[in-house]
Parts: structure tokens; sequence; C-alpha cells
């Protein structure tokens, strides 16, 4: 992965695919892997560790 100003670009050169491209929305945020990954919230007490509070946009 390389920034090129405020995109992300994740070299997938090595799998003979097309580097992906991930810019900010509206608000600066970045979508994770640029919405090739799924996440899903889990119980707080089930994480090792715990970065802050995340706020809903």
């Amino acid at each position: 992965m390389r920034w090129e100003g405020d995109t992300i670009v994740v070299e997938r050169e090595a799998l003979g695919e097309e580097d992906l491209r991930i810019e900010p929305n509206v608000h600066g945020r970045y979508v994770v892997m640029g919405g090739h990954w799924m996440w899903e919230e889990v119980p707080v007490d089930a994480a090792d560790t715990v970065h802050g509070i995340a706020e809903r946009p």
C-alpha cells in the first residue's frame, strides 16, 4: 500500500489484478479496503484491545 495524495493505493500487480484505489469520503474517512472486507460489530468484552470510542457519522 502507498499514498498518492489523499488516495490509498493497494498494489495488486502480484495477483495479476489492477491496483485498488481508496479515496476518502466527504467526511474525510476511508472505507476499509474500499468496501471489499466485511466487518461486524462485536461486544467490547470480546476484543483484545479497544482504541477509543467509535462515533457514527
